[in-house]
This record gives C-alpha cells, structure tokens and sequence, in this order.
C-alpha cells in the first residue's frame, strides 16, 4: 500500500554575520509531503502471501491430525474400560465358582474324602480367583483414569455415575 508522510520545519539564517540577535535574520517556514508507493516489489509480495497461506494450510492439518490422535487416545481409553468392566465380571464370576470348590472340597476334606493336598490346591485356586478379581480392579480404575485424562477431565469436572 502507498504511504504518506507530511513534514514541516521553520529555521532561521543569517547569512552576513554570526551575530544572531541582528534583524536581518531570514525565517522561513518548509513544509511538505512525501508519497511513496512499491509499484513493483519482484515479487516478494505475492511470496510472502503464498508462504503464508502454506503455513496456514500446514496448521490445519497438524489440528485436523491433532484432533485425529485425541479421538483415537480416547475411543482407545474407552475400549480398554470396557474389556477391564468385563474382565471384572468374569473374575467375579471365577472367585463364585472357586468358592464353591473350596466349600465342597472343606466338606470333602471333613468327611475324609480327599487328601490335604486336594484341599490346598482348592484352596490356592480361591486365593488365585481373587488375585486376578483384584488385578482386574486394579487394570479397570487404571483404565478410567487414562479415559479421564485422554477426555480431559480433571477431578474438580468429571462426575461419577452411581
């Protein structure tokens, strides 16, 4: 674009003496105007446009990426919820049926049915059921914590469901 500028000056000569307190000191006023505008630049104009658009359309397409990575992270946070929620409900079920084992084997073992050795090994089944129950507690409260934290949700703004 084409700029203007204005100047003025008022300045004072004497041309016959150095003494500046005589009358024949000549005072003029200067003022103006200066225009100036690049009819051509070579180019650069348009380069630095092109640049800029590049860099623009290189922005977008790192948040279109970014947006892309973010849904991933969660869509794959929720899967692992899931798969830990149903590893839960299988371990549950696992430490029910090693339970009953255990009951029917401390009865067997009672009466005289089975050897301690039997009953030790229903035993550690139970005690293993419920290590993996508790594995999978563990692996389902990690996996909400990575969902929260992939969503973005801080502990003052997630609600818990009842």
């Amino acid at each position: 674009l084409p700029s203007l500028n204005a100047f003025a000056t008022y300045k004072g000569g004497n041309n016959i003496s150095s003494d500046f307190m005589q009358e024949d000191w000549e005072w003029r006023w200067l003022a103006g105007l200066s225009a100036k505008w690049n009819i051509y630049d070579g180019g650069a104009k348009r380069a630095r446009m092109r640049t800029k658009k590049i860099e623009l359309e290189k922005a977008r397409a790192n948040l279109a990426e970014l947006k892309l990575i973010v849904q991933l992270e969660v869509r794959q946070a929720l899967l692992e919820l899931k798969y830990a929620g149903e590893t839960i409900n299988g371990s549950g079920e696992t430490v029910m049926l090693a339970t009953k084992a255990m009951d029917i084997a401390r009865v067997r073992f009672q009466q005289g049915l089975v050897t301690f050795l039997e009953f030790n090994e229903s035993n550690l089944a139970l005690s293993g059921a419920r290590l993996n129950m508790h594995q999978s507690q563990h692996d389902y409260l990690t996996a909400r914590a990575r969902l929260r934290y992939a969503a973005g949700f801080n502990t003052d703004t997630f609600q818990e469901e009842p």
